[in-house]
């Protein structure tokens, strides 16, 4: 799907240690905090700072999620992708001091696993993998409220941004097809649950998420189709009052 790794963009993934075709997710060289006394050297302040996301990426939808939930949509600025991905996450317009190139501002401009073996043994073991993670969750939700009990967490949330995917994307672009959510019955209620919590719908840009995959990632989707569908109702009705105890 390409990759930019110490501010090179590579257009086929770079090959990694392992060997047996399974993605291997780099460590993040990214480790610092911002504090309130700035004893990290990123001071908490309000306008200091700028959070770059797209609306495709489920990572970068937690990061949207927590902006959120902490209310610092007037303390952090948001730039969110409005082009399909190409060398890297891209805008139409850029940011401070750097502008769009041949009207494309790349989120590479701030910086200077293995390629999927979609046929091999690792992707059978990772689908199964996947499906048996799902089939856990359904069992735990079938008798609490949340993941870890009858309180809404980070891993509620941190899980969301997966989920609200899955049907419009990793079902059909990734070929994770053996079951969608909706197929789950506890999974998709606690899916249009959280979904319906206060501000968590404003983040979900299904068009954006469907362009930034179908449209950016040419070496899954060569036509670059964007399709129409699935018809998906986050907002229907759901079950999960049927536990004590709330977010």
């Amino acid at each position: 799907m390409g990759m930019l790794v110490t501010g090179v963009w590579h257009q086929e993934d770079p090959p990694m240690a392992g060997g047996d075709g399974s993605f291997v997710r780099p460590e993040s060289g990214f480790r610092d905090r911002v504090t309130r006394d700035g004893s990290s050297g990123f001071k908490a302040e309000a306008g200091r700072y700028v959070l770059v996301a797209a609306p495709s990426c489920p990572w970068a939808h937690r990061t949207v999620l927590m902006r959120r939930f902490k209310g610092l949509e007037d303390a952090i600025e948001i730039l969110q992708s409005d082009f399909p991905k190409g060398q890297g996450w891209a805008y139409s317009r850029g940011l401070d001091d750097l502008r769009p190139i041949d009207g494309i501002f790349h989120v590479h401009q701030v910086y200077s696993a293995a390629r999927p073996d979609f046929t091999g043994r690792a992707t059978e073991e990772s689908f199964h993998k996947l499906f048996g993670a799902l089939d856990q969750i359904e069992l735990r939700l079938d008798h609490q409220r949340y993941l870890v009990g009858d309180r809404f967490t980070e891993a509620d949330l941190r899980l969301f941004p997966t989920l609200v995917r899955f049907d419009a994307v990793y079902y059909n672009h990734f070929k994770c097809n053996l079951r969608r959510i909706a197929d789950y019955h506890n999974l998709s209620n606690y899916l249009r649950e959280i979904y319906q919590m206060p501000g968590i719908a404003e983040t979900v840009d299904m068009p954006g998420i469907k362009l930034g995959y179908y449209g950016g990632m040419r070496n899954l989707n060569p036509g670059g189709i964007i399709p129409l569908g699935p018809e998906l109702d986050f907002a229907a009705p759901h079950d999960r009052e049927r536990f004590a105890g709330g977010a």
